[in-house]
Formats: structure tokens, C-alpha cells, sequence
């Protein structure tokens, strides 16, 4: 053999075993890369306490314009001179009563001043959110794709998938999305006379009170007061408490639904953001609820929205393996006020014609899944072997559905399995709602036409739905105006 031909094998096999260590790397994958340093090295131990920020940057190999880098010299600023990280979540961050702590952790950035990133309206606050009990890494970009391109929800998040290092420490695979507050490209409301509210069980950050009926447990994250902030008798708030109070003694009330508690909703919101959580059977969100978001403009209606939080959606078995893609079927046992809209006939006539439109569209999610899927497979590998070892393999503390982990292709086909089980199931039981003529007026609440329908009652005036109930007993049938007992042998 000549030297020329060793030469030429030498450097072909250089090639090879350097492609083949690049492509070992994060950089390899071609997703964006965000480097955080904290000044001095120091850890991010809290959600509660930020930690400054000496130098921040974003790298895109596929769109150099959202590219930046930020060091705290140049950025300093009188009265804010650090950028700013902390942690964040719930139970994604830490859960000691639950004996719950991810090695894999959520952070919260906060820029001194309102800054864009990949092209968004500018602003301080961003979210870094693990995923670190999501197998396929697809649960929050899907969800966000679904509300925000089928069902056309107002003020959905976007979602950009990136590695992250943070003080040099590869950290993993994270979504970046906006925070969830009000702000232009946001929820995007009037700041003082409109609200924004969070409604969930775990009840810790104040302004907060519970409802009159049902005690939903409200926490006010807009209007900000600059004067007594925590304090919920602030009046700035009393405003927030009388809407909710009363849509929850209407929701409550003997009369219900034609009682005019319709003209208090825009119920279209309503029904896409349960339709949606519905479909990927997000039952955490529902029961408790948790991470419910809802806002109502100056002028405007209560609506419920964005969606967030979905890691314990898509068949998600919480109380025993901690498995994905497990049931398909049954509709959410939902916290007694969301289930009292489905005793209402106008609103499953609207949930029924929504479904009906976009369900063409849903068949075809399978496509969108095995999209993202593509585009993330090698970035999940970089992930897995950082986070994918024996010591994490406890059932509270460890990597979540490990059997998944190693083979992405197996757990894209999982989940694209378990959507088109669900949609099917969802289909067949939501095609019995009956669709009714609707008659309406701008000084009164809509009402059934003479179609009306019969809705059903235990005798403790528990709703039962409009479906005759086929066990035995005594209960109360609603027929327009027309109320009586009646028995089912």
C-alpha cells in the first residue's frame, strides 16, 4: 500500500471516529444550546430565593438571529444589576411529604430588563421546564401545538426545546416557554381592570381566597397591587373575589343552568380548554384542580385558559407505576364544579359541535407527534446518558418509565398508539351528546329551544348527566322548566 493511500485511510478514519465522537455531543443534535453561569459558581437550591447571573447566552445552529449573549457588566442596570434564576414547580421541584425530589430540576429566569427570546414579544420572565417525568419529551409541545393550531386558544405558550449547561454542568434536555402572566404576547389582558387567577389545590402563594361554593382554591397573579400585594382584603381584589363567587353560586344554585350563569362565561374558552385536557386526559388538572389558569379582560368574560402542566396526562398510572400510555378510555372524574357544566345541555351541545369540527384534524396528530419526535430522537439520547443511570431508578426519586428511555422510536410509537385508542374512545362517547337548537338574546342568557332536554338528578340534587340512569332508584328528571321524580326499575 503507498503512503498516499494510508494517508488518505488515515485521515478517512480520523474523519469517522471524529464524526462519530461529535456526534456523541449535545452540539451534534442541532437543537439550541443555553449556557447559564451564576457569579461565583453558586448553586440554584431554591424557588424562593433568585441567584444572580454573570453571563447567559443562546446558540442556534439552525437561525443565528436568536442567538445573544448576556454578562452581567454590561447589563447592569441602577436598580436591577443581575439577571436572576431560581427554581420553580411543584413537585417537578421537590415534594419531601411525597418523598419526591428529581435530581433533573425546573428553573425560572428573570432579566433585568424585558428581553426576547426566538423572536417573541419581549419580557422578564421566562420558564426552563425539565421534563423530567415526560418519556418522550412531547407531552408540552404537543398539548401547546393542539390548543394553540386546532383549537385556536388564546394566549397558548410557545415552546422551544434546548440543552442546557449551567456553570459548565451539562444539565439536559429542557422546554423554554413563556411564564405565565400577564403581559403583551402573553396573557395579554388589561393589567388593572381585567384578572388573571391560578386555581389549584396546593393553595401556598398569596393573594389567594376559596369561593363561597365548591371553595376553589384562587390564587390572584394579576392585578399586582403595589400596596398591600399579599393581602387578599386589598379592595383592588374584591373586584376578582365577586366574579368568581358569583359564577360559583350560580354554577351552585337550585336553577341552574338557565339561571343566567351563561352570560358570565365566555363558554366557548370553556369548553376548548376541557375538551383539550379531556383528550390527553390530563386528570390531575381537572380533579384537583391544579394549574388551572383563567383570566377575564376589562370589559370581557370569564375564560379559562392557557393550558399547562401535563405530565399527568397521556395515560399517565400515578398511583401505582408511574407508567405512561396506560388507560385510554373514561372520561376525568373532574372536580365537582367543572362536572356541573356537563349537566347543562347547551354546554354539551357546544362541546359536541367542537369536537365534530376538529376531529378530522385530531386523527391527524399522529403526524405532528412523529415530527417532534424526529427532530428531538438524538437530543433525548444526550439526555438520557446524563440522567439515565441505576442511582435514579427508585420509584419517586428515579427516571421515570425507564423502560422507555433508551429506545425513543418505541415510546413515540407508544404514545401515537395510545392518542389514536383515546381519540377513537373519545369519538364514539361524545357523538351521544345531543347537538340542540340554541335561542338567544342580548338581554338574556341562551336557552334551549322547544328540543329541549331531559338532564338527570340523584335526589341529593347531584347532576347525573342527560342520559336516563339505568340502575334502580328514585332520581329527578329536568325537562325545560318541568321538574319531577321519577323511577327506574
Amino acid at each position: 500500500m503507498t503512503i498516499y493511500k494510508q494517508i488518505l485511510i488515515a485521515v478517512a478514519l480520523t474523519a469517522v471516529f471524529v464524526s462519530i465522537a461529535f456526534a456523541q455531543t449535545p452540539q451534534a443534535t442541532g437543537l439550541p444550546i443555553m449556557v447559564i453561569n451564576t457569579v461565583n459558581g453558586a448553586p440554584i437550591n431554591s424557588k424562593d430565593i433568585y441567584t444572580n447571573i454573570e453571563l447567559i447566552s443562546l446558540s442556534d445552529p439552525r437561525n443565528s438571529r436568536y442567538d445573544f449573549s448576556r454578562n452581567r457588566s454590561d447589563i447592569a442596570l441602577p436598580d436591577r444589576p443581575n439577571d436572576e434564576i431560581k427554581g420553580r414547580g411543584n413537585a417537578t421541584w421537590e415534594m419531601p411529604q411525597w418523598n419526591m425530589n428529581y435530581p433533573k430540576k425546573p428553573y425560572r429566569l428573570r432579566f433585568n430588563e424585558k428581553v426576547s427570546l426566538f423572536g417573541l414579544e419581549p419580557a422578564r420572565n421566562w420558564i426552563l421546564l425539565a421534563e423530567y417525568r415526560d418519556p418522550s419529551y412531547i407531552f408540552t409541545p404537543l398539548t401547546f401545538y393542539i390548543a394553540k393550531n386546532i383549537f385556536e386558544m388564546p394566549f397558548t405558550h410557545s415552546y422551544f426545546h434546548v440543552h442546557l449547561y449551567l456553570n459548565g454542568d451539562y444539565r439536559g434536555l429542557y422546554g423554554l416557554t413563556e411564564h405565565k402572566q400577564v403581559n403583551p404576547g402573553r396573557i395579554d389582558i388589561d393589567p388593572n381592570e381585567g384578572w388573571h387567577v391560578n386555581i389549584d389545590e396546593y393553595y401556598d402563594e398569596d393573594p389567594k381566597f376559596r369561593t363561597d361554593n365548591y371553595q376553589l382554591p384562587i390564587m390572584i397573579k394579576s392585578p399586582e397591587s403595589e400596596n398591600n400585594a399579599a393581602d387578599i382584603n386589598n379592595p383592588e381584589y374584591r373586584f376578582v373575589k365577586d366574579d368568581w363567587n358569583e359564577l360559583s353560586r350560580l354554577m351552585n344554585s337550585w336553577d341552574f343552568p338557565d339561571n343566567g350563569y351563561r352570560n358570565l362565561i365566555d363558554m366557548s374558552t370553556f369548553v376548548n380548554y376541557l375538551l383539550v385536557s379531556e383528550i390527553i386526559r390530563n386528570f390531575e388538572e381537572l380533579t384537583g384542580p391544579k394549574s388551572m389558569q383563567a383570566y377575564k379582560d376589562k370589559g370581557g368574560k370569564i375564560s379559562l385558559g392557557p393550558l399547562w402542566d401535563f405530565d399527568c396526562g397521556f395515560g399517565y398510572n400515578y398511583q401505582s407505576t408511574h407508567e405512561y400510555f396506560r388507560d385510554y378510555s373514561g372520561f376525568i372524574q373532574k372536580h365537582q364544579f367543572l362536572q356541573r357544566f356537563y349537566s347543562d345541555p347547551i354546554f354539551l351541545s357546544e362541546l359536541r359541535k367542537r369536537w365534530d369540527e376538529k376531529y378530522s384534524m385530531l386523527v391527524e396528530i399522529p403526524a405532528q407527534i412523529n415530527a417532534i419526535a424526529e427532530n428531538i430522537r438524538s437530543a433525548v439520547s444526550e439526555d438520557a446518558k446524563r440522567w439515565y443511570n441505576s442511582n435514579n431508578f427508585s420509584a419517586n426519586n428515579g427516571y421515570v418509565g425507564r423502560e422507555y428511555d433508551t429506545n425513543h422510536v418505541q415510546v413515540t410509537n407508544n404514545l401515537v398508539a395510545w392518542w389514536n385508542a383515546r381519540v377513537s374512545w373519545l369519538n364514539a362517547e361524545i357523538s351521544k351528546y345531543q347537538v340542540v337548537s340554541i335561542i338567544s338574546s342580548p338581554s338574556h342568557s341562551p336557552s334551549l329551544s322547544i328540543q329541549s332536554v331531559k338532564s338527570y338528578y340523584t335526589l341529593k340534587g347531584e347532576p347525573l348527566g342527560t342520559m336516563k340512569p339505568t340502575n334502580s332508584g328514585v332520581y329527578i328528571e329536568k325537562y325545560g322548566k318541568v321538574v319531577q321524580k321519577i323511577v327506574v326499575k
